[in-house]
């Protein structure tokens, strides 16, 4: 038995009758998947889609042309001639129209500035795939205030360790990290596995001011005595090597060789420091929202990573 046409079971009317306007990529892409897979059931998965919504947009698509571009029974789905030689010009011209909207290379870099050590893995995911889906290289830039940075549109996007103050830019936050103390290797504190985020105030501590995520507000009932306040992480490290006090610093530190004088230990029952990506809220480079919704996704969970020679790139898990 032969499915009803649409919800009157009418044939399809004449083409005058709808705007191309009316048709998107979704109409075009879920008729290929039909067809492609000769299923309304496994082209709605391939898509992640449902079958109703799948049927009503192919269905569409042939109300829209005012032919019939399955044969459908209970049992078999097959392309009717139409539907044969829409699908064949279709992939000629998707692909092409696609280059069209995504050209080789805007001539414009992404700009993306960091403070310090870049966080593991996500970032460097996401830098990947933003380069290999847009054509666009992105660009590291080392700066102390990168909220200056993005403030004054000398860069695209940031990430930020701590909290965004400024006027005039988009905070996003994409993740999160726990503190290590920096202690002096002669320090007796040194030799410790862990330490309790409540232990730093019976000590003197560098405070890193510029760019720093630890405030007054993050030590509790008792505060430390400040030795000094910095204007980097870099200034920080080398004031605790000195011997100035102990500093703070995100747990990246104990995985890279940051310093051959300090020793880095993990901290237990501290706040942990908010990871953003910012960009200015006006004048932005055109992809930047684009770097931003990958990094998101890229830390979603359900998403795994693919390690290949030269490229690393997340993908979501298959379910």
């Amino acid at each position: 038995m032969t499915r009803r046409f649409g919800g009157s079971g009418q044939p399809p009317r004449h083409p005058s009758a709808a705007r191309l306007s009316d048709i998107s990529l979704r109409h075009l892409n879920a008729f290929l998947a039909v067809a492609d897979a000769l299923s309304f059931t496994d082209a709605a998965n391939r898509l992640s889609s449902n079958q109703p919504a799948l049927t009503r947009s192919v269905q569409r698509l042939e109300e829209h042309m005012g032919l019939r571009l399955f044969h459908r029974t209970t049992r078999q789905v097959s392309l009717t001639p139409a539907g044969e030689k829409l699908r064949e010009e279709l992939l000629l011209l998707l692909p092409l129209f696609e280059k069209a909207l995504r050209p080789e290379s805007t001539g414009t870099p992404l700009r993306l500035g960091f403070s310090w050590l870049l966080p593991d893995v996500w970032v460097h995911d996401a830098i990947n795939r933003f380069e290999e889906e847009t054509r666009v290289r992105v660009e590291l830039k080392g700066r102390d205030d990168i909220g200056a940075g993005i403030a004054t549109s000398a860069l695209d996007v940031a990430i930020l360790r701590g909290h965004a103050h400024r006027a005039g830019i988009r905070a996003t936050r994409v993740s999160s990290e726990q503190y290590v103390a920096v202690v002096p290797n002669r320090h007796p504190l040194a030799a410790r596995s862990r330490l309790d985020w409540s232990e730093l105030a019976e000590h003197t501590v560098i405070v890193n001011e510029a760019v720093g995520p630890v405030t007054e507000g993050d030590w509790g009932v008792k505060l430390p005595r400040i030795a000094l306040r910095c204007h980097n992480f870099d200034e920080c490290i080398e004031s605790a090597a000195a011997g100035k006090g102990l500093g703070v610093v995100p747990e990246l530190a104990l995985r890279r060789t940051v310093h051959p004088s300090v020793t880095f230990v993990p901290l237990r029952g501290g706040p942990r420091v908010p990871v953003s990506l910012i960009q200015p809220i006006q004048g932005s480079h055109p992809l930047a929202g684009r770097f931003v919704r990958i990094a998101q996704e890229i830390l979603a969970p359900g998403y795994r990573r693919d390690f290949a020679p030269g490229l690393r790139h997340a993908r979501p898990l298959a379910h």
